[in-house]
């Protein structure tokens, strides 16, 4: 019985250790994609360059090691993957240490799934304006003025008002590119 068991351990490790290397490879082969300032990658390029895309961009939003720019382009590279997932994995980055991951994250988000806004995406929105940096708000009100729903405008009459003069400011403009 235990060498059974240890050839099934073995088994999975030949598995497994593949599996890990090409996600590793995936990511290396990302990195021009990612360091790039003139040019995204459509999503065909991706498409035929990845087995998964959408899971070789998360994990590199979520390797903290890399540059802030590095990760943002990730992050918004996930928008030509409009998925209930996809907003899912936006959502948990409001725990990021980053703010401008934060911030980036409910922005695309707003941008990405406002022409048909889900109740997901409106409570993402109240979360991200609840966050404790002021970026993380402004980003969520200039997200807003993507969202096609009462809330968002509601929202932004909220926050045009609030004592805050730049998070007003923020909502205002947002209002006016509304209109």
């Amino acid at each position: 019985m235990k060498a059974l068991q240890t050839l099934l351990v073995i088994a999975l490790m030949a598995v497994a250790v593949p599996a890990v290397a090409q996600s590793a490879d995936d990511l290396a082969r990302m990195d021009g994609a990612l360091k790039a300032i003139d040019t995204t990658p459509t999503r065909e390029a991706l498409d035929a360059g990845f087995a998964d895309p959408p899971a070789v961009l998360k994990a590199a939003v979520a390797q903290t090691e890399r540059t802030t720019y590095e990760r943002q382009r990730a992050l918004t590279m996930l928008s030509m993957y409009p998925t209930d997932e996809t907003l899912a994995f936006w959502r948990t980055l409001l725990n990021d240490n980053d703010v401008e991951i934060r911030g980036l994250a409910v922005y695309s988000a707003a941008r990405t799934f406002g022409q048909t806004p889900t109740p997901a995406l409106i409570s993402f929105i109240e979360t991200a304006l609840q966050d404790r940096d002021p970026v993380v708000k402004k980003w969520a009100l200039r997200g807003l003025r993507w969202v096609k729903a009462p809330r968002a405008t509601e929202l932004l009459g909220h926050y045009a008002s609030q004592a805050d003069p730049a998070l007003a400011k923020v909502a205002k403009t947002a209002l006016r590119r509304i209109e």
